[in-house]
């Protein structure tokens, strides 16, 4: 995996935001939930969305939202509670109807700790189909770091049998601003199933995430799972249509 290398000044097209890590973000250990650090790079989102007046709420009035639609994750080491994290974000050149941004979380002295990249849909908030892009994007600079960390891929490999299934109802507070699921919760999900399931003393290093269809309050996905060696595959959805898929690697 590439890391973009960390400067004092942030570069040109790139948007930081500084955060501590706080107690109700980590785990027993005292470090940092892979979930949380998507939560964070879910709110530097909206924030330098924002910049550009295409936030949530700014969106609203062309009946437009944005959709995550892959998201991958690369930890070489999780932050602790009462470090002081540098994130940084910066837009990709769209690809085939897609928005591309890339994150990166470094220690307040510029070492690397986690990289993430994610690939957005503008949706039609009414009709739930792809959107025509908003003349606001052509405001937000197109950035290419040294280094760079490569996009999610498309399609990934998954065990053509699932080893176990799982039911998950989603509850009231795991609804986002747009009415469904919030998708960093698939992550808590994940993690669940591999310490109560697999037994998994140990916290992923990366993963990989598609997001098909959203899943609402109160409904009760069937999520199928597998794991190999360290590697644990989950999918799932409330219907017919699978909601996501997930491969989540651990040390």
């Amino acid at each position: 995996m590439k890391y973009p290398e960390f400067t004092v000044d942030c570069p040109e097209g790139v948007y930081e935001e500084v955060f501590e890590v706080t107690p109700s973000q980590a785990d027993a250990n005292g470090k940092m939930k892979i979930s949380d650090l998507a939560r964070k790079a879910e709110k530097i989102t909206e924030d330098h969305l924002g910049v550009f007046h295409m936030s949530r709420g700014e969106l609203r009035s062309e009946n437009k939202i944005w959709v995550i639609s892959w998201n991958s994750i690369e930890i070489l080491r999780r932050p602790k509670i009462g470090e002081t994290v540098i994130l940084r974000i910066w837009a990709c050149k769209p690809k085939v109807g897609m928005y591309p941004r890339k994150y990166m979380f470094y220690t307040k002295d510029g070492e690397p700790l986690a990289v993430t990249a994610a690939l957005f849909t503008l949706m039609d908030s009414v009709t739930r189909t792809m959107a025509a892009p908003s003349e606001k994007m052509k405001l937000v600079p197109i950035t290419v770091l040294p280094n760079e960390q490569p996009l999610p891929k498309l399609i990934m490999a998954f065990p053509e049998q699932d080893a176990h299934q799982t039911e998950r109802t989603v509850s009231p507070e795991e609804i986002d601003k747009n009415g469904h699921l919030n998708n960093t919760y698939y992550l808590d999900w994940a993690e669940e199933i591999a310490h109560t399931v697999y037994g998994k003393d140990g916290s992923p290093h990366s993963v990989w995430i598609q997001y098909n269809k959203e899943l609402l309050e109160g409904e009760t996905a069937v999520l199928g799972h597998t794991m190999t060696e360290d590697t644990l595959y989950v999918h799932g959805g409330a219907g017919e249509t699978e909601s996501f898929s997930l491969i989540m690697k651990f040390a």
